[in-house]
């Protein structure tokens, strides 16, 4: 990619999110908008466009980037893309290796290290796209389903253990028994939603037969 002049970099967090601006200057790398905070909530973001404009800052001459903080960055990620500012989302343990451990950290010196290592980097990365929406209601489904498949094994193996007790406690062993078959339930509905939800989608449907003809690959 063509190296833009200007990276912004944004450091996420629950409530709200700080954002530097770095660029390559004739004596070098350097911060040239400090470390700003805003909210992060959804009717806040249009705010936060705004502040990119007031710096000059367009879809073409620029790049922001993030790390990966699941929902807490996605409203963003969604908003800047839908503004076609291109946007670069990384794993933060990628990004703290390229730094060495020095000094206090907090939020704002994050930013501005996400945008240096936006610079440094530039020719590696890889813009952002929102996953189709198919597939993000499958990622949910499946995070779902995993969360009740550890549930119904603690379920099993505290049940297991009542069991295996001199004295027995009927009221603990029925509810674990009902909880076990509810979660089973639950697990045979996600699976046919999942299953529903490929189906409906060609591509994807073909791609999942391709997949499963492999020995030992299942659906999930």
């Amino acid at each position: 990619m063509n190296k833009p002049k200007k990276f912004v970099g944004i450091d996420i967090g629950s409530e709200t999110f700080f954002a530097a601006i770095g660029a390559m200057e004739n004596t070098g790398w350097k911060i040239i908008v400090r470390p700003t905070e805003f909210q992060n909530t959804v009717d806040q973001l249009p705010q936060f466009v705004g502040w990119l404009n007031k710096q000059n800052l367009t879809p073409k001459n620029c790049i922001l980037c993030m790390e990966a903080t699941g929902v807490y960055g996605e409203a963003l990620a969604y908003f800047l893309v839908s503004q076609n500012y291109q946007v670069v989302v990384e794993p933060p343990l990628k990004v703290k290796r390229a730094f060495k451990v020095a000094g206090h950290k907090s939020d704002p010196v994050d930013s501005c290290q996400i945008a240096e290592y936006a610079y440094r980097f530039c020719d590696q990365l890889r813009f952002w796209q929102p996953r189709e929406e198919i597939y993000e209601q499958i990622k949910a489904l499946l995070t779902l389903r995993e969360q009740c498949v550890v549930q119904r094994t603690a379920h099993k193996n505290a049940n297991h253990a009542l069991k295996r007790k001199v004295v027995r406690t009927p009221l603990a062993e029925r509810i674990h028994e009902q909880a076990i078959e509810e979660l089973n339930h639950h697990i045979k509905e996600i699976e046919q939603e999942i299953e529903h939800l490929i189906n409906q989608d060609p591509p994807s449907k073909g791609l999942l037969k391709n997949i499963k003809s492999i020995p030992g690959i299942g659906s999930i």
